[in-house]
């Protein structure tokens, strides 16, 4: 059986050491996630702490739509 995007993001989480991704959602947002403490995953969803912008994000399960892995790290 195929791993979810939620149980990838899960593992992203805790991997030693931490590497930078970007979530994308089903409606078109992009979501950078910069270190293990920006974003919480629970069994359905996960919440995400914009920085730049100030606020939260929920992402349901079903409302992520890819992960992408950063090669370096962006420009702030």
């Amino acid at each position: 059986m195929a791993m979810s995007q939620l149980e990838q993001v899960r593992q992203m989480k805790f991997r030693r050491p931490f590497v930078a991704f970007r979530v994308f959602a089903a409606g078109g947002g992009e979501y950078l996630i910069e270190d293990r403490f920006q974003f919480a995953v629970g069994l359905t969803e996960m919440l995400y702490a914009n920085r730049r912008e100030g606020g939260f994000v929920r992402l349901l399960a079903d409302e992520i739509s890819g992960i992408e892995e950063m090669k370096e790290r962006p420009a702030a």
